[in-house]
């Protein structure tokens, strides 16, 4: 499964329902892959404090990452 940016902000800054939240952390856990933008978008997000960049930074490492640009 490819997660995206709107998820990940949700889940990182904790206003998923706990029903999502498990969902999406069996996805983690399962392997789902992000894109690089999605790598960008939740890295440059604006609300980011110190804190939550690097749990930010932590959360995308556990991904795949897929280069969309070379997989047309």
């Amino acid at each position: 499964m490819v997660i995206d940016t709107n998820m990940l902000i949700y889940y990182l800054n904790q206003q998923l329902p706990e029903s999502v939240k498990a969902e999406v952390d069996e996805h983690i856990l399962s392997g789902s892959t992000i894109s690089i933008i999605t790598r960008i978008e939740v890295l440059g997000w604006q609300g980011h404090t110190e804190q939550s960049l690097i749990a930010a930074k932590a959360l995308l490492s556990l991904f795949e990452e897929i280069n969309w640009l070379c997989h047309r």
